[in-house]
């Protein structure tokens, strides 16, 4: 069962969330989740904007489809001017959504009750849809709606089966492997983007015989600094290749411990941001939203997905999340 954090006080309080099955089967009625969002944790950061596609015996009956308004920011330049904004221009460049779009867009807890009736019990699709729900759950614990306990499809997931050889598994990638026209980092063509590429993920399996339900572990122990110290990995993790970088402290473990988690998941641990880098795990304190007290390896990150690279910047809550997750 997965960490649930709020806040009280100043203080990190962790709760289970009790979260639905992850389903390996392809569904044929189900909703396709997606959500912009101001940053990868849901104990800082807000959606901003929410896309859904119903789908019946495989094909399209509706869709929803709303910006959502984030808390506003205020700061004094080095002027003296007073500076407004809901969103940095990291995440206008990165999404395309403006400040001006979120002026007039409404509060999730006005709409949320919208988007818990349109999902209904379906089974939730997404790709990194462990992200997308989390986002969604923690929010409705928070405010006192249902708890978002629905059974999940993960597109990512199925994708690193079935697709074994591709470098990386974003869904901008996918799309070029599948030859589709991707416009990403807004919910709904990423929603319909997911939708595609599941069947054609499923297309793909049965035509090469490809038994998605039952790949084999395998053995990786060749790591620089840090040696492996288990016998098998499961190369289907989400961290299996991946080059991780931590920056800040760590409340939970001393960073050669998270390191070492890290390698015996088959990944390769960096002391810097690079064009390899994969992840940066950001300590809770120094995990900070706003423009001003961004660290010089946060911006470089930053930099690096705006160039298009395969990396996520995280927190040390989102990280043991995605740890749990693969168990």
């Amino acid at each position: 069962m997965e960490e649930f954090f709020r806040i009280e006080n100043g203080r990190r309080i962790s709760n289970p969330r009790n979260k639905g099955k992850s389903l390996n089967e392809f569904p044929t009625d189900f909703c396709v989740l997606d959500l912009e969002t101001t940053g990868l944790d849901p104990s800082f950061d807000e959606i901003i904007e929410v896309g859904i596609i119903k789908v019946r015996n495989n094909e399209i009956v509706d869709t929803y489809n709303s910006l959502i308004q984030p808390k506003l920011y205020r700061y004094l330049d080095d002027e003296g001017n007073e500076i407004e904004f809901y969103i940095d221009d990291f995440i206008v460049e990165l999404t395309g959504i403006t400040n001006e779009m979120l002026k007039d867009a409404p509060l999730l807890k006005n709409v949320f009750k919208d988007i818990e009736n349109f999902i209904g019990d379906d089974i939730i699709v997404g790709h990194n849809i462990n992200f997308d729900i989390n986002f969604l759950y923690d929010f409705a614990r928070e405010n006192g709606f249902k708890e978002v306990n629905n059974d999940y499809w993960d597109s990512m997931k199925l994708a690193r089966r079935i697709l074994r050889d591709l470098k990386h598994h974003r869904l901008k990638d996918l799309a070029e492997f599948f030859d589709l026209n991707y416009e990403g980092h807004r919910s709904l063509n990423d929603c319909e983007t997911t939708l595609n590429i599941m069947k054609l993920l499923k297309t793909y399996a049965n035509n090469n015989n490809i038994d998605y339900l039952t790949l084999p572990h395998s053995y990786n122990a060749d790591m620089k600094n840090i040696k492996c110290t288990v016998e098998n990995i499961d190369i289907n993790n989400y961290f299996y290749g991946k080059h991780i970088c931590f920056t800040g402290k760590l409340e939970k473990f001393e960073r050669k411990d998270a390191a070492q988690i890290c390698v015996n998941l088959g990944a390769i641990c960096d002391n810097s941001v690079t064009k390899k880098t994969n992840v940066l795990v950001l300590g809770n304190f120094d995990y900070n939203a706003t423009v001003k007290d961004k660290s010089s390896k946060l911006k470089k990150a930053e930099k690096l997905i705006l160039e298009g690279q395969d990396l996520l910047i995280m927190n040390e809550s989102l990280f043991l999340d995605t740890i749990n997750s693969q168990n």
